[in-house]
């Protein structure tokens, strides 16, 4: 269980974080992504037409199957994805893992 708490699912499983390895604490990301460019104000109007998977009959079913659900906005999305991006990067580095060339 790579994620930050422990999945309501799997009470009895434990993070990797308590076992002692907290750098593999990767949270499951799932998300929207627009074009370049798109503004901030259409991003927070799109995130708030999909603040319904808050609702509880679909927070329960995603619950079922190990998914946490943590709903929020463009910017602390953009920040989750930069951060395990950063995670993933120094993970690689560190197996002598090469970036992959950027178009």
């Amino acid at each position: 269980m790579t994620n930050k708490v422990r999945a309501p699912s799997a009470p009895d499983v434990a993070t990797a974080k308590e076992l002692g390895y907290p750098d593999l604490t990767l949270d499951g990301l799932v998300g929207l992504f627009g074009p370049a460019g798109m503004p901030l104000e259409l991003r927070r109007r799109i995130a708030k037409d999909f603040t319904a998977v808050a609702d509880d009959a679909i927070e329960q079913k995603l619950e079922a199957t190990g998914q946490l659900l943590n709903v929020g906005g463009p910017q602390e999305f953009a920040k989750s994805i930069d951060e395990q991006r950063a995670a993933v990067a120094g993970f690689a580095k560190e197996l002598g893992i090469p970036p992959l060339p950027q178009n």
